[in-house]
């Protein structure tokens, strides 16, 4: 396969982060200066810049390209929104966006931590995996045969999906070998779920972007693959793995907006987390005992109008 954005995929494992992960789903543009190492990663939408995550480089290199890519958008008379920024990386972007909105969180694991030992409940039901015959597999390319199984459960699993939900990635399983590694769940002969990790040196482990099971298969598969998962990294004294980002039940900080702003803003968050099922889909990671920071919205301009919203929503695409 021939590998497109090379050096940006490389540039991504040394610097990046779970959130800035989906700028590979997307045709993005790339912001570069000369006394950088990286760049931002960036999609244009309805006159604005849409950043997913943090700069890929260096910490102490972070200032000067944020601020040179923001005046490149002032010239150009674009908008920036951030999108899952760092509360580090949002401190800094205090005096360029005026308004900041803490509406996820990024929830991570140690792999040390065996969560066996604490949830009796999840202990139960992995063995009861193990007696029904359940097996953990790791997938070394190139094998036709299983990337045609495991691209054939992403699309299962998309096509079951019922109620509303959010999504931004796509299921392009093997659109890149570079920093990745798969495992799978066989019952018997059959695959019937399966795991991508992309790599994450800055954090020193892994990112955990797809853990999809097919629908109508033994109950406790996907724990059995999320603890056999962890396991595994146990025993490669891996001691990080990122969920990536989760939406918070309610909103935290936000900063730059009026008093009634705030809280139409507040409002509809609600309204959208309920619609969405915000609760639901962060309860199912709690029995992995997993810790948690914040992330942020950054806007550039005061006042958040129709084409910030926009490009939002054709950034996070929602199914109804």
């Amino acid at each position: 396969m021939e590998e497109l954005n090379k050096r940006e995929k490389e540039l991504f494992i040394s610097y990046g982060s779970a959130a800035s992960e989906a700028m590979f789903d997307f045709p993005c543009h790339f912001f570069q200066i000369p006394t950088s190492t990286g760049f931002i990663a960036y999609r244009i939408q309805f006159t604005c810049a849409i950043i997913l995550g943090d700069p890929i480089c260096q910490v102490d290199e972070r200032m000067a390209l944020m601020q040179a890519f923001h005046q490149y958008c002032n010239k150009l008379n674009m908008r920036i929104v951030y999108i899952s920024v760092s509360a580090t990386y949002a401190k800094m972007l205090q005096k360029d966006c005026k308004v900041l909105m803490e509406v996820c969180e990024e929830i991570f694991f140690d792999p040390q931590i065996n969560p066996l030992i604490a949830n009796h409940r999840l202990e139960h039901r992995f063995n009861k995996a193990i007696q029904h015959g359940l097996t953990f597999h790791e997938y070394i390319p190139l094998n036709q045969e299983i990337e045609n199984s495991l691209l054939e459960i992403g699309v299962k699993w998309n096509k079951a999906i019922k109620g509303s939900h959010v999504y931004i990635g796509h299921l392009n399983f093997f659109e890149s070998y570079i920093g990745k590694r798969w495992f799978y769940v066989k019952d018997g002969t059959q695959i019937i779920s399966m795991i991508m990790l992309s790599k994450l040196e800055a954090q020193g482990g892994w990112y955990l972007k797809f853990l999809i099971t097919l629908p109508k298969v033994f109950r406790e598969t996907s724990e059995f693959a999320m603890v056999s998962l962890l396991k595994t990294l146990r025993n490669e004294n891996c001691r990080f793995l990122t969920k990536g980002m989760i939406p918070l039940d309610c909103m935290g900080e936000i900063k730059g907006l009026s008093f009634f702003s705030n809280q139409f803003i507040n409002y509809i968050y609600k309204i959208i987390g309920f619609i969405f099922k915000f609760k639901k889909r962060k309860a199912y990671w709690q029995r992995y005992h997993p810790k948690s920071v914040p992330t942020y919205l950054a806007f550039s301009n005061s006042k958040i109008g129709l084409n910030e919203i926009r490009a939002l929503m054709n950034v996070f695409k929602m199914k109804l």
